[in-house]
């Protein structure tokens, strides 16, 4: 499906929208198990890992991806023990879903509704009781997104 988006009154941009990947999958998701919590939640730092690296091949080692991609690491590291100790697949992304921008401008822009999104998921994760230690990873990786989410706007303003 294709959508077209437009974000902070700057430009209108057309993203392909995949709605069985990470954040989007959650949508109209009313009751999840553990298991997809967990799945969503490593397809959606997965997707974003793979999008900032292929930003930083287009665009070069510029901030704010350099430093968020690094941090998109040590969450899918944050993830890792708990889908291996709640018996969870490890979810690999479907070729075609990661979204290179045409311009920086719009890079930006895909971070910040890629952040808005994960934000989103595991706030409507954390309203669900949810086992200690995944619900600790989760609100690290919350937090993590709202710090990505003011970096992102911060270059969109500059």
């Amino acid at each position: 499906m294709r959508l077209k988006i437009f974000l902070m009154g700057i430009t209108m941009i057309s993203l392909t929208v995949f709605s069985n990947v990470g954040a989007a999958r959650i949508e109209n998701l009313n009751s999840f198990t553990i298991e997809e919590a967990l799945t969503y939640s490593m397809e959606d730092e997965l997707l974003a890992n793979a999008e900032y690296e292929k930003i930083i091949e287009k665009y070069g080692y510029i901030r704010p991806f350099i430093n968020i991609v690094q941090a998109e690491k040590t969450h899918i590291k944050h993830l890792e023990p708990l889908l291996e100790k709640y018996g969870v697949e490890y979810p690999e992304l479907p070729e075609g879903v990661v979204i290179l921008p045409d311009t920086l401008t719009e890079a930006y822009e895909l971070g910040i509704e890629a952040e808005i999104e994960n934000i989103a998921m595991y706030e409507k994760f954390l309203e669900k009781e949810l086992p200690k230690d995944v619900e600790e990873v989760f609100i690290i990786l919350k937090n993590a997104s709202k710090n990505h989410l003011r970096a992102f706007r911060r270059q969109l303003e500059k």
